[in-house]
């Protein structure tokens, strides 16, 4: 009676195996994530060995880094893909901050979706937009589905929030480091209370760094509940 106790180190729990990264800042040297090829290329061939299928690199888009426009990544990512020998599947997205430049980059209508027409997008962990709502709509009135990077860590927001943004459709993406406490108690029980009701529809680790997250994934552990809903959730198909 008590099986949904039990913990199991993430790295024998099966969450890796034939998984998508939704969110990854891999490709070297375009933002706050990897800085080199040679790290890059370690972060891939250690996630072919753990049984990662399918990596879409995120950068970031936002104001701090006024190279990355789409065209300006999507030649980054040619570039390294023709060095890149494994077996994982690669392609491009972004990761959009919702900031003064945001609507430029819409209007562009130049962007880079995580799949499809599913466009990843993140505000700051403090405040929320001033414009937000109108922000969302904006997005999804040329034609894309608002997939919003880690909810579980943005402070300001309340069960109230979560539900006003799911009652518009916009998607959520669990970071996976968020269930086991790296960025804080409070992210990590938000993270679980919308793992649990079937909040989120993506999931992705968010890596920026590949020895952090190679010791969580071999040290962490997680409940029986909480590998379940994340296998669910790595299970959908987009």
């Amino acid at each position: 009676m008590f099986g949904f106790l039990r913990k199991e180190i993430i790295i024998k729990s099966e969450i890796l195996t034939d998984f998508t990264d939704y969110h990854s800042h891999i490709l070297p040297n375009v933002d706050d994530g990897i800085k080199s090829v040679e790290k890059a290329l370690a972060v891939l061939d250690s996630y072919q060995v753990l049984g990662v299928k399918r990596v879409v690199f995120t950068p970031h888009i936002m104001a701090d880094y006024p190279q990355n426009s789409a065209q300006f990544l999507r030649s980054k990512f040619e570039e390294f893909k023709r060095l890149y020998t494994g077996e994982i599947e690669l392609s491009l997205g972004a990761e959009y901050m919702l900031d003064a430049k945001f609507e430029k980059h819409l209007n562009s209508g130049d962007l880079l979706p995580i799949v499809d027409n599913y466009l990843l997008v993140e505000t700051s962990y403090i405040n929320s937009p001033i414009n937000f709502m109108d922000q969302l709509r904006a997005i999804q009135s040329k034609g894309y589905f608002v997939v919003l990077a880690h909810p579980e860590r943005y402070n300001y927001m309340q069960n109230d929030d979560y539900k006003q943004l799911k009652n518009i459709g916009v998607l959520f993406q669990l970071n996976l480091l968020s269930i086991v406490g790296v960025y804080g108690k409070g992210a990590e029980q938000r993270a679980k209370k919308l793992l649990h009701s079937g909040c989120y529809d993506f999931v992705g680790t968010d890596i920026h760094n590949l020895e952090f997250h190679l010791n969580v994934f071999h040290r962490r552990k997680l409940s029986k509940k909480d590998i379940n809903g994340i296998l669910y959730l790595k299970n959908k198909l987009f």
